[in-house]
């Protein structure tokens, strides 16, 4: 009888442990290692069976309810569940550029299904990821020099190749994979909008995905094989449906489709107003697609002896409308998304895509023949972005209303605002009166988007900083 009573006094508190709310929160929240695409995330635990992590792009205001089992990758609220164990350190994924992220920890303690959760005073901070950072890539190249294709060209070629068969295991987790419920994951197609839900771990053959190129292998003088650097380019590639979209793009031309004959939930296939066959992604992916190709034919051109301008492509090259590419690009300029998928490619091939870090150099080239553009503004000059940092200084940037100017340079004579295209926006002789170094310009009345800063001093020199208005 003793050792019975023993056992079920020990069968009680077991019990009784379980199901009772615990003393305290965990402790000391912390991030670190902090890309545009991860970082990692720690944490001091308290005495407690397990935790209910929650991440958001907002402050949590989801509170949990006992006996309620939650799921990694399930939606709560405004925020997503993102680990629901004991662990206390893990990598934060399904991460964006510059984006600030939102966490929530309640302990717990559980016995099967019945779960109790520490409601009160969640443990609860916020970060930051990183924002784009190129760093002096670009160091010693100048738009308005009359070679500066030729040594982009060499400066972005200058790349580690990796494996065309490795993207399943290397881009796909890191940047298209996402948790969602019982235990599966979910991947988007880059042209459709398609959402995929799989068990892991990700195999093309066995979901139906490829890796689609954005310019068509037998666009390619050297026919694109994808154990060559240009066929294996993770730049040039995107993730799409197999059967239902990559087989529908194959070959053709991007453009507008005004008569569709197939089509896939936010993507097509049809004629567009010359009557030729054109594919068309959708619509947040247009200027992922133009950029990508507009990466590729400079980044390879030469490659196989031949240029790789539209007009001088072999295949159906010679129907992709270049100003269809152009138009795509700057009505979708990179967002946050493509900006942490091209840093991340940046840590594997060591090489960065320019039309994403500098949009408006997409004036200064001509795509169809690979020539450095007759008029390429000086605004874009590559070399005057980065080397002119101690200039001035824009405060606030990004900007709806009032833009502080901060210069330690006396003699400014203008100020001129260009947007992506070039197009003088305003050009203005100011009669600057310095207050402690500053000077106050209004661009309440400017639309949204990037533009440029100019300031030309009187001895002629000029420095010029991206501004983005909200």
């Amino acid at each position: 009888m003793k050792h019975l009573f023993f056992a079920l006094l020990m069968l009680s508190v077991s019990v009784t442990h379980a199901q009772t709310e615990p003393t305290n929160q965990p402790t000391d929240l912390t991030f670190s290692n902090i890309k545009a695409y991860n970082f990692n995330l720690s944490f001091q635990p308290s005495q407690a069976d397990g935790y209910l992590v929650l991440k958001s792009t907002q402050p949590v205001t989801f509170e949990p309810q006992d006996g309620v089992v939650y799921e990694t990758g399930q939606g709560t609220g405004n925020a997503k569940v993102l680990s629901t164990n004991s662990t206390t350190s893990f990598l934060v994924r399904e991460v964006v550029e510059n984006t600030e992220y939102h966490f929530a920890i309640f302990a717990y303690n559980r016995s099967g299904n019945n779960i109790n959760y520490k409601q009160t005073n969640p443990l609860i901070a916020s970060t930051n990821s990183a924002q784009a950072n190129f760093g002096n890539y670009y160091n010693g190249l100048n738009a308005n020099a009359t070679e500066f294709v030729t040594r982009l060209t060499q400066k972005i070629n200058n790349r580690n190749v990796v494996a065309y068969t490795s993207y399943a295991t290397l881009i796909v987790p890191a940047i298209f994979e996402r948790d969602t419920t019982a235990g599966n994951k979910v991947v988007t197609c880059e042209y459709s909008g398609e959402q995929k839900v799989y068990s892991p771990p990700f195999v093309f053959q066995t979901i139906g995905y490829s890796r689609e190129h954005l310019l068509p292998r037998s666009w390619m003088p050297t026919g694109g094989a994808t154990n060559t650097a240009e066929g294996s380019d993770y730049h040039n590639l995107a993730l799409t449906n197999l059967n239902n979209v990559n087989s529908l793009r194959s070959n053709y031309a991007l453009g507008n489709v005004v008569t569709p004959t197939t089509t896939f939930l936010n993507c097509r296939l049809g004629k567009d107003t010359r009557n030729i066959t054109v594919f068309e992604p959708t619509a947040s992916k247009k200027g992922d697609a133009a950029r990508g190709i507009f990466y590729q034919i400079v980044c390879y051109n030469g490659t196989g002896g031949s240029n790789w301008g539209f007009f001088n492509l072999p295949s159906l090259a010679n129907e992709q409308v270049l100003q269809t590419l152009v138009d795509w690009h700057f009505a979708d300029l990179p967002d946050a998304a493509e900006q942490a998928k091209h840093e991340y490619i940046y840590t594997i091939q060591n090489n960065r895509n320019p039309f994403i870090d500098y949009p408006e150099l997409v004036n200064c080239i001509d795509f169809n023949q690979i020539l450095k553009q007759a008029t390429c503004n000086s605004t874009v000059s590559v070399e005057d972005v980065l080397g002119n940092e101690n200039i001035f200084i824009l405060q606030p940037n990004p900007t709806n209303n009032v833009l502080q100017i901060i210069t330690t340079v006396r003699d400014v004579e203008s100020i001129s605002l260009f947007d992506l295209t070039g197009r003088l926006v305003n050009n203005e002789k100011l009669s600057i009166q310095f207050h402690h170094d500053n000077i106050m310009l209004n661009v309440a009345s400017l639309n949204a988007g990037t533009y440029f800063v100019q300031l030309t001093f009187k001895n002629g020199a000029a420095a010029v900083k991206k501004l983005m208005v909200q």
